[in-house]
C-alpha cells in the first residue's frame, strides 16, 4: 500500500495572534505544495515557500482576525473573509491587497470552486455564489443550519451544518 511520510518543514512562529486559516497550494502536475498560507486572529496573512520552509511576505488584509482563506487554482490569488465583515483578495505574486470590500455581515468561509471562475462565500446559514471576476452575486442559497462546512465540486459545491444538542 501506500505510505504517507509527515516531516517538521518548519514553524507558524511568524504570527503574533492565534493563526485561524491554514491553505496550501500544489499545482496539479506536482504531489507536494510549493506555498503555504495562514492566518490569524490579527488579520494578518503570511505567504510561505513550504520547501525550503522560508516566510516570503506578511500583510495585514484585514482590520480584524481572519476567518478563513481560499486560494485560487493557479495560487496567484487568495481570498479570505474576516471578522470586520469584509472581504479580500490577495495578490500573492506581488504580496499585496488588490481588492477589499464590506460584505453584508461577517462570512465564516471562503472557497474557489475547482476553475476558479466562482467563489462561495457563507454567513450562517446562507451559502452565496459569485463570479470570480468582479464578485457578483450569482445566486443564494438557504440551509436550515448555520453552514460550518464548504467544498466546491465539479459542477456544484456541498455545503453541510449540524445541530448540537445543548
Amino acid at each position: 500500500g501506500s505510505e504517507m511520510c509527515i516531516r517538521d518543514s518548519g514553524s507558524l512562529h511568524d504570527h503574533s495572534a492565534t493563526v485561524t486559516s491554514l491553505s496550501f497550494f500544489a499545482p496539479p502536475h506536482l504531489s507536494f505544495p510549493l506555498n503555504l498560507i495562514s492566518a490569524d486572529a490579527e488579520g494578518s496573512l503570511c505567504i510561505y515557500e513550504a520547501a525550503p520552509f522560508v516566510l516570503l511576505k506578511t500583510l495585514k488584509p484585514h482590520r480584524k482576525a481572519i476567518n478563513d482563506v481560499s486560494l485560487h487554482p493557479s495560487g496567484k490569488l487568495a481570498l479570505t473573509v474576516g471578522k470586520d465583515e469584509c472581504l479580500a483578495m490577495i495578490n500573492l505574486v506581488r504580496g499585496k491587497r488588490s481588492f477589499y470590500c464590506r460584505v453584508a455581515k461577517e462570512a465564516s468561509l471562503v472557497s474557489y470552486d475547482f476553475s476558479g471562475e466562482k467563489f462561495y462565500m457563507t454567513m450562517e446559514e446562507k451559502v452565496m455564489v459569485h463570479e470570480a471576476e468582479d464578485a457578483k452575486l450569482l445566486c443564494e442559497f438557504e440551509n436550515s443550519k448555520r453552514v460550518l462546512c464548504i467544498e466546491p465540486g465539479e459542477v456544484s459545491f456541498r455545503a453541510f451544518g449540524f445541530s448540537v444538542p445543548g
